[in-house]
């Protein structure tokens, strides 16, 4: 057995699942970013199979059963469905004729690695907790992040887009979110003190300005929720509840199905018209949403089981006419992996909220995932960078933090 990690290790880990899970760079060359992602994946795997092959699973038994039952049902579903294609025909103003553009389904072999690099990560993170070295994990992820998230938002401030794309890291959605996952890396990493809240609350002003930049509406309310969980509601009683899974599943049919059922009644009530509308500046279709909603039955019929693969669902959606994705996030996760992915999945995340509720040095992660949560009822959330932040769960956060599971109240410093 392998008496210790080196941090050298710990930090070439660090570097792989910050460039796999959340790099992203639109004028690289994607071919050549593609190898690079594929053989760092490869490497980790080599170099740290003595350490994850003695671990103790003991503690970890059901969570890695399901993960291993969801990594087959996505290979499965991108398996049958890897020469799906569909033609696209779009009005070009200039040439006055149509252009046609073939979609096709995503290569088989991106979802195997997709798949591995989440089971494999999972496993090193439970190796991590044996050797108590999860904190020097984070604190190298962090760095790594800092600077990428640091020009992406240079470059969001600067670069004006015509639409929702555009930018260095893909699109508006993309770029607001990474700053979330700092802020939630940071409160990982770092003690709980006067100063860092105050850096949090810099960082949160920063994704508000740059969502209102961008005209990004669901990270307007993204920033608002963090805040307010991070900030405001701050009682233990609260806290205990977010640890709660089946208070999490009745919030998952609340925001995704419940929302997804009445979201035209709801759009009747004159205080939802003026929320929308006068303070959102949005329209009473929330851009269009509802439309999309209605033609999402022939989808979500044509492959209930297993879906249409991991990151097809743009395709499929463009296919049966709904649109680029199916705007919720539910929604959208069960035409990529069907009903027994989405199952699997969360019976992993509610596997992970389970096990987490003994630390809540991890409640950054729990803000993290209820923000998102609610912004699923609107948007497409359950994704790669969602299941990296998921997964920090098997971490065992072990600085001198801040949220003690007691029957008092928290005192976070005055700003």
């Amino acid at each position: 057995m392998i008496r210790e990690i080196k941090n050298s290790n710990i930090m070439f880990s660090a570097f792989v699942f910050f460039f796999t899970m959340f790099f992203k760079w639109e004028s690289l060359n994607p071919t050549y970013v593609g190898w690079i992602h594929n053989g760092l994946i490869l490497l980790f795997c080599i170099i740290n199979y003595r350490i994850i092959k003695n671990i103790s699973i003991k503690n970890y038994k059901w969570i890695n059963i399901f993960v291993v039952v969801w990594g087959i049902v996505v290979v499965y579903s991108a398996y049958i469905n890897q020469n799906t294609t569909y033609d696209v025909e779009t009005w070009n103003r200039y040439m006055q004729n149509f252009d046609t553009t073939t979609l096709s389904a995503k290569r088989y072999d991106h979802t195997y690695y997709f798949v591995l690099k989440i089971i494999m990560f999972v496993l090193y993170f439970q190796s991590l907790n044996q050797y108590k070295k999860g904190q020097i994990f984070l604190k190298y992820l962090f760095y790594f992040l800092l600077p990428f998230v640091l020009i992406s938002d240079i470059n969001g401030f600067v670069y004006k887009s015509e639409g929702i794309s555009g930018y260095e890291v893909g699109n508006k959605f993309y770029l607001c979110y990474l700053n979330i996952f700092l802020v939630t890396i940071y409160l990982l990493y770092k003690e709980r003190n006067k100063q860092v809240n105050k850096n949090v609350l810099i960082l949160l002003l920063i994704t508000f300005l740059l969502a209102l930049k961008t005209k990004c509406t669901t990270m307007i309310i993204g920033a608002i929720l963090y805040f307010l969980f991070t900030f405001i509601f701050k009682n233990n009683k609260f806290r205990d509840r977010l640890y709660n899974p089946w208070f999490y599943l009745i919030c998952l049919f609340v925001c995704d199905i419940l929302f997804f059922i009445s979201v035209t009644w709801l759009l009747q009530i004159p205080i939802i018209q003026y929320i929308i509308v006068d303070i959102l500046g949005e329209d009473l279709t929330l851009t269009g949403r509802v439309n999309m909603y209605a033609r999402l039955g022939d989808v979500l019929n044509e492959c209930p089981l297993y879906g249409f693969g991991i990151g097809n669902a743009h395709l499929t959606t463009m296919m049966y006419g709904v649109g680029d994705n199916a705007q919720n996030g539910l929604l959208n996760l069960f035409i990529e992996c069907g009903l027994l992915g989405v199952a699997s999945y969360f019976i992993i995340l509610l596997l992970m909220i389970k096990r987490a509720s003994q630390n809540l040095s991890t409640y950054p992660i729990m803000c993290f995932i209820y923000m998102m949560l609610i912004l699923s009822s609107i948007e497409v959330t359950f994704t790669l960078y969602f299941t990296a932040i998921m997964i920090l769960l098997v971490l065992n956060v072990t600085n001198k933090n801040r949220f003690e599971k007691s029957n008092n109240i928290i005192k976070i410093a005055k700003q």
